[in-house]
């Protein structure tokens, strides 16, 4: 009898011994890792909308990275009794329209009007085979501030002693695309001999003396 008590005292204890235990520390899961796309596999339109979302800017499209992209460039052609030679470089600006940079030497002293001419034809420049003024739409001629003049009216460019002279104007409503009615690539910047006034059809500026091709680069 004694002995089975004590199997019996000695099973209780055993039972609390258990009760006791503490319960095994719950095993944490770590998440699963979000597979990122390898930069081969993205296209750079995904490419720019992660930055965008690093950054909070709005993602840029692939037209708004070409803005600004289209150059082109002129170089001066002389009528046969002078030695005129210079160039000039056209680029699209980001906000709209064509800067144009003039840069001319041995040019008779003085004011002198520059426009850009209907076609790049400068075989005979003192016949006028480049045309009129660039015009695209019906507006009458007037200097660059004008209220109504062409889009290829210019203005002047004034020539130094040394025969040199410079130019650096923006054109706002131009651009450089070929396929556009008011692209200047196929046209002709052309030097005049006098200045142009602001008056008449043309600025009354006279005889062209120099004419540079418009082409894309």
């Amino acid at each position: 009898m004694k002995l089975r008590l004590n199997y019996l005292t000695m099973a209780a204890l055993l039972g609390l011994v258990a009760c006791d235990k503490p319960d095994p520390a719950p095993t944490s899961v770590a998440p699963a890792e979000t597979e990122r796309p390898s930069a081969a596999e993205t296209t750079p339109q995904d490419r720019a909308d992660t930055r965008a979302e690093m950054t909070h800017e709005a993602p840029r499209s692939d037209e708004d990275e070409r803005a600004g992209e289209r150059e082109a460039e002129a170089e001066f052609e002389s009528v046969p009794n002078m030695k005129i030679a210079g160039e000039a470089e056209l680029h699209e600006t980001k906000s709209g329209g064509v800067e144009i940079e003039v840069e001319i030497s041995g040019a008779p002293v003085g004011k002198k009007g520059l426009h850009i001419h209907q076609t790049d034809d400068c075989s005979a420049i003192a016949q006028k085979s480049m045309g009129g003024h660039f015009a695209p739409k019906d507006e009458e001629h007037g200097l660059p501030t004008a209220n109504e003049h062409h889009l290829g009216d210019l203005g002047n460019i004034t020539i130094a002693e040394d025969g040199e002279g410079k130019l650096k104007i923006t054109i706002p409503s131009a651009n450089l695309n070929p396929a556009d009615p008011k692209s200047f690539i196929g046209k002709a910047i052309v030097l005049h001999e006098a200045d142009d006034k602001g008056t008449g059809k043309s600025g009354n500026s006279g005889k062209p003396i120099a004419c540079a091709p418009i082409k894309a680069s």
